[in-house]
Order: C-alpha cells, then sequence, then structure tokens
C-alpha cells in the first residue's frame, strides 16, 4: 500500500511538471511573439544578451515555445535541487532526535517488562515467607515498597544518582534472596567514590538479574 500511493504520488507529480512546463512554454511563447524585439529580448532566459535576442529574428511560435520550456525545466530542476537539498538537511538534523526518542521509548517499555515480572516473582516470595517465616514480612514488604516507588519515581527521570541506583539494588537483592537456598551467598559491597554522579535509571538491574538467574547451580554451594 505505501508503494501505490509512493507511485501515484509521484506520478501525480511528474504530471503536473509537465503541465507546468507546457503552460510556461506557451506563456513565453505568446510574451515573445506579441510584444517589441527589445522586449523580448528581456523576457527570454537564457539569451546572453538583447543583441543574441534580435539576431535571432524573425522568431516563429514553436522556436519560442521550446525556448520557453526548456527554460521553465530549468527553473523547475533548481527548484527541484533546492527543495531536496533543504528536505535532506532537515532530516540530518532530525535522525539524532529521533533516534533518542526510539532509545527512550525502549528503556521505558523495559522498564515497565521489568515491574510487571519483578513484581510477578516477588509475590510469589512473599507468599512463601508468609507461610515460612513471617516474622521477615514486614521488612521484605517494606523493600518492595521501595522498590516500586524509586521504580516509580525514575520512569519519570532520565537520570539519577549512582548511591540511589546502588540502593535500588540493595533492596532488590534483599527481596531476591527470599527465594534462595539457604547454602547460597550473596555479597554485595557498595564502596562508592562518587556517589552523586548521574546514571541511567535500572542500568545495572540487568547485570544484577544475570548473576541471580546463571549464577546459581542446581546443588552444592553458591557464592554471588
Amino acid at each position: 500500500l505505501t508503494h501505490e500511493l509512493e507511485r501515484r504520488h509521484y506520478g501525480r507529480y511528474f504530471a503536473g511538471t509537465v503541465i507546468v512546463i507546457a503552460l510556461g512554454g506557451a506563456a513565453l511563447a505568446y510574451v515573445a511573439t506579441h510584444t517589441a524585439p527589445n522586449l523580448h529580448a528581456t523576457v527570454l532566459v537564457g539569451i546572453a544578451s538583447p543583441r543574441a535576442a534580435v539576431a535571432r529574428l524573425p522568431f516563429t511560435w514553436l522556436e519560442e515555445f521550446e525556448q520557453g520550456a526548456a527554460n521553465v525545466a530549468a527553473v523547475l530542476v533548481f527548484a527541484s535541487i533546492a527543495r531536496y537539498l533543504r528536505r535532506g538537511i532537515k532530516r540530518y538534523y532530525q535522525v539524532p532526535k529521533l533516534r533518542g526518542l526510539q532509545l527512550e521509548t525502549e528503556l521505558n517499555l523495559l522498564k515497565a517488562q521489568v515491574n510487571q515480572h519483578f513484581l510477578f516473582n516477588t509475590l510469589n516470595n512473599l507468599y512463601g515467607l508468609s507461610l515460612d517465616a513471617p516474622e521477615q514480612m514486614p521488612e521484605a514488604l517494606l523493600q518492595l515498597a521501595d522498590l516500586m516507588r524509586y521504580q516509580l519515581d525514575s520512569s519519570r527521570q532520565s537520570f539519577v544518582t549512582v548511591g540511589t541506583e546502588a540502593e535500588y539494588l540493595a533492596n532488590y537483592i534483599g527481596l531476591e534472596k527470599l527465594r534462595l537456598r539457604a547454602n547460597t551467598h550473596v555479597e554485595f559491597t557498595t564502596d562508592l567514590l562518587h556517589p552523586d554522579r548521574p546514571l541511567t535509571p535500572l542500568l545495572l538491574l540487568p547485570l544484577v538479574e544475570i548473576c541471580f538467574k546463571h549464577a546459581i547451580g542446581p546443588s552444592g554451594a553458591n557464592t554471588i
């Protein structure tokens, strides 16, 4: 459908160009054959000087039509070149902006997927915790509340601080530990030299997820 619309668009453009050239050539031919030689020499585009125009007398209408159509075609060619150059320059400056919008959209989509997947798993873990160790439920619920609040706030921001992201990861790891076996040891240290440095929200979360997904063996002791 898109190709068909483009074909029709260019067909109409070509037909319109032919009509404009024909009408322009006829108009210039009419002016050239119904005015004085001096005015004729001024109207004709592409003639070097009035003397050259006068030297071509007498003119026929067909000759003037051909000359006028050629002049109109030349003007249209230059106008088309200028138009496409302007469009190309505009697109050149729009591409980085469009890429930025695309990356922002993909990041927001990733955040939404993280929220749904993580919340589903965490609720299952909290259900198991309520049966096995109900005394740990208050702390786990507070961690979940902090996580959801951070994800909600960071979705409206382009950057957060490294320290804030580290706090989020600590809460995330705390909830992930609920589903681990007793023989799995998790180490998470934050020795930040520049905690106020800007960072894209949730940028480090995929790395932590990979650790929990692939660093745990089916049996034996594990360390993350």
